[in-house]
């Protein structure tokens, strides 16, 4: 679905028309953009992998300015057979019980990566830090990403694509919210949420079926 085709559903939405509208055709993208990025975190729904090479003592390294939220993380060589085990996401919270000197970066605390924590919004720390023996071995991570902004009407949603009709009812609740309508807003985001819940479990179905 393109932009145009959404901007149209909004019009409906909002009985409105493009002529005689409330927003103009830069606030309405907006909106849609606020709606992609609100849809990927809810659902999860994107995915990438990046490949970080580790080095002695060392547990930061920097993640792609698009990242939004840890999926999935291994650690070891992926071109060898059966030298890649999974790193546990965990939270600094959690690191800091069981691991309350996790920030000394003496040699002596480094070892086998176990785990894998968000340290802010551009890092990633392995704990342990490599050591001589796993240094040189790679973070396999993969994560859910930032959709791409829409600019242009013929520009599509990175989303799947099962989820391209909740944008604008995503949508056309900020616009109401943003017009103060608030029995329209609380109408279109409630219309939201049931149509999420279907569509999930929709998609949950389809992943346990995979497995």
């Amino acid at each position: 679905m393109t932009l145009q085709q959404l901007k149209s559903f909004f019009y409906l939405g909002l009985r409105e028309t493009s002529d005689d509208s409330h927003f103009t055709d830069v606030q309405i993208t907006g909106l849609f953009n606020q709606a992609i990025n609100f849809i990927a975190a809810l659902s999860n729904s994107t995915s990438d992998l990046v490949k970080v090479t580790t080095e002695e003592n060392i547990g930061a390294y920097t993640l792609p300015p698009d990242n939004l939220l840890f999926q999935e993380a291994y650690f070891g060589d992926e071109t060898i057979a059966n030298k890649t085990y999974p790193l546990k996401i965990v939270t600094k919270k959690f690191l800091r019980e069981i691991a309350p000197n996790w920030l000394d970066e003496t040699s002596g605390n480094a070892g086998q990566p176990r785990y894998l924590v968000k340290l802010d919004r551009v890092t990633l720390y392995v704990h342990p830090r490599p050591n001589t023996e796993w240094a040189g071995k790679k973070v396999l991570l993969f994560y859910g990403y930032l959709p791409a902004q829409l600019a242009t009407d013929s520009d599509t949603p990175d989303l799947p694509t099962i989820y391209h009709p909740l944008l604008t009812l995503y949508a056309l609740y900020l616009a109401y919210d943003s017009l103060t309508n608030e029995k329209m807003s609380n109408k279109k985001f409630a219309d939201f949420q049931i149509q999420y819940a279907m569509i999930k479990d929709v998609v949950d179905r389809e992943a346990d079926d995979t497995f």
